[in-house]
Protein backbone atom coordinates (compact mmCIF):
# COMPACT_ATOMS: atom_id res chain seq x y z
CA UNK A 1 0.00 0.00 0.00
CA UNK A 2 1.28 3.66 -0.86
CA UNK A 3 2.49 6.24 1.77
CA UNK A 4 -0.49 9.04 1.06
CA UNK A 5 1.36 12.34 0.93
CA UNK A 6 0.26 15.77 1.15
CA UNK A 7 2.56 18.20 -0.82
CA UNK A 8 2.32 21.84 0.24
CA UNK A 9 4.56 24.83 -1.55
CA UNK A 10 3.79 28.28 -3.01
CA UNK A 11 6.18 27.60 -5.85
CA UNK A 12 3.67 25.65 -8.19
CA UNK A 13 6.09 24.63 -10.67
CA UNK A 14 8.17 23.48 -7.66
CA UNK A 15 5.40 21.43 -6.05
CA UNK A 16 4.36 19.82 -9.34
CA UNK A 17 8.01 18.75 -10.16
CA UNK A 18 8.24 17.39 -6.73
CA UNK A 19 4.79 15.58 -7.11
CA UNK A 20 6.75 14.06 -10.50
CA UNK A 21 9.61 12.87 -8.08
CA UNK A 22 7.65 11.25 -5.46
CA UNK A 23 5.13 9.25 -7.51
CA UNK A 24 7.63 7.77 -10.06
CA UNK A 25 8.07 4.84 -7.79
CA UNK A 26 5.42 2.99 -6.52
CA UNK A 27 5.95 3.46 -2.71
CA UNK A 28 3.83 7.03 -2.53
CA UNK A 29 1.10 8.31 -3.56
CA UNK A 30 0.09 12.01 -3.65
CA UNK A 31 -3.58 12.53 -2.43
CA UNK A 32 -3.55 16.21 -1.65
CA UNK A 33 -1.99 19.48 -2.46
CA UNK A 34 -1.84 23.18 -1.09
CA UNK A 35 -0.81 26.32 -2.11
CA UNK A 36 -0.37 27.67 1.68
CA UNK A 37 -0.05 26.49 5.00
CA UNK A 38 -4.13 27.48 5.88
CA UNK A 39 -4.88 25.46 2.61
CA UNK A 40 -2.37 22.77 3.62
CA UNK A 41 -4.93 22.40 6.88
CA UNK A 42 -8.02 22.07 5.00
CA UNK A 43 -7.33 19.52 2.61
CA UNK A 44 -5.32 17.37 4.77
CA UNK A 45 -8.74 17.26 6.95
CA UNK A 46 -10.38 15.74 3.74
CA UNK A 47 -7.09 13.35 2.24
CA UNK A 48 -5.56 12.13 5.87
CA UNK A 49 -2.27 11.56 4.49
CA UNK A 50 0.24 9.54 5.74
CA UNK A 51 2.96 11.91 5.66
CA UNK A 52 2.75 16.20 5.03
CA UNK A 53 5.37 17.71 3.33
CA UNK A 54 5.71 21.48 3.82
CA UNK A 55 7.11 24.66 2.76
CA UNK A 56 8.56 26.79 5.65
CA UNK A 57 8.07 30.03 4.59
CA UNK A 58 4.56 30.15 2.93
CA UNK A 59 1.53 32.73 3.14
CA UNK A 60 -1.08 32.65 5.34
CA UNK A 61 0.18 30.39 7.45
CA UNK A 62 3.94 28.97 7.47
CA UNK A 63 4.48 25.11 7.19
CA UNK A 64 5.93 24.54 10.93
CA UNK A 65 2.08 26.24 12.23
CA UNK A 66 0.64 23.94 9.53
CA UNK A 67 2.71 20.89 10.30
CA UNK A 68 1.35 21.73 13.88
CA UNK A 69 -2.52 21.68 12.94
CA UNK A 70 -2.27 18.68 10.49
CA UNK A 71 -0.29 16.66 13.45
CA UNK A 72 -2.95 17.34 16.26
CA UNK A 73 -6.13 17.16 14.24
CA UNK A 74 -5.83 14.75 11.55
CA UNK A 75 -2.65 12.58 11.56
CA UNK A 76 -3.33 11.95 15.17
CA UNK A 77 -6.64 10.72 14.48
CA UNK A 78 -5.95 9.10 11.67
CA UNK A 79 -3.07 6.82 13.05
CA UNK A 80 -3.22 6.88 16.77
CA UNK A 81 -0.38 4.74 17.16
CA UNK A 82 2.00 6.99 16.14
CA UNK A 83 1.32 9.32 19.04
CA UNK A 84 3.11 12.44 17.29
CA UNK A 85 4.41 13.93 14.38
CA UNK A 86 8.07 13.79 13.22
CA UNK A 87 9.06 17.07 11.51
CA UNK A 88 11.61 17.42 9.53
CA UNK A 89 12.75 21.09 8.39
CA UNK A 90 14.77 21.45 5.23
CA UNK A 91 14.95 25.46 4.84
CA UNK A 92 16.81 26.91 1.29
CA UNK A 93 17.79 29.92 1.10
CA UNK A 94 16.62 31.49 -2.40
CA UNK A 95 19.60 33.74 -3.69
CA UNK A 96 18.37 36.34 -6.03
CA UNK A 97 21.75 37.42 -7.35
CA UNK A 98 21.15 40.05 -10.88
Amino acid sequence: MPIKLLLADDETLFRQSLRVLLETGTTSKVVAEASNGQEAVIVAREAKPDLALLDVDMPKMDGTKAAKLISINIIRESHPQLGALTLLIIYAIKLQLF
